[in-house]
């Protein structure tokens, strides 16, 4: 893909537990009945100065700016929306992918960046060499009826909800 996406990825964690930290800030009841991984992942966040999230931001816009350029050119994008194929359902993530060790979202990295970009995307099954793996499309912004109809022909059969075949 024609996106530098690299300083994205090491920093997309950091901006998730940014707002964990900010949003359990706000709502001590939740903080309190949370899982304490996610208050870990919290505190964690709470340690990030304004200046980290300035550039974090930054790098989000700019991935913005960079897809707008990038779909007009191009209809759609078709990719896995995981990096690893399926792991045991004892382990959280997998730890290697491709004999390169991994951290907790090294398998996330091709769903990260459609998130940051806020582009509408689709996943469905699919199967490579016998294993199940989600395959999704991603388009521009305002394309969700043109990726609701191409997943549909590639998709095993699926009775999409009435919302999301709504034009407009």
């Amino acid at each position: 893909m024609p996106l530098d996406l690299r300083l994205l990825i090491t920093v997309w964690t950091d901006i998730g537990a940014i707002g964990l930290a900010a949003f359990l800030e706000d709502n001590p009841q939740v903080r309190d009945s949370a899982n304490p991984k996610y208050r870990d992942i919290a505190r964690a966040g709470a340690t990030k100065a304004g200046t980290d999230l300035y550039r974090i931001l930054d790098h989000v816009f700019t991935l913005r700016n960079e897809c707008m350029s990038l779909f007009k050119d191009i209809d759609l994008i078709l990719m896995p929306t995981a990096a690893a194929n399926p792991w045991p359902a004892a382990d959280p993530f997998p730890t290697s992918i491709d004999q390169q060790n991994v951290g907790p979202r090294g398998h996330a990295v091709y769903t990260g960046w459609v998130n940051a970009a806020g582009l509408p995307a689709v996943a469905f099954p699919a199967v490579s060499g016998g294993m199940p793996i989600g395959m999704q499309l991603i388009g521009a912004t305002g394309s969700e009826r043109t990726l609701v109809t191409t997943a549909s022909a590639c998709a095993p059969p699926f009775l999409w909800p009435p919302l999301a075949m709504r034009q407009g």
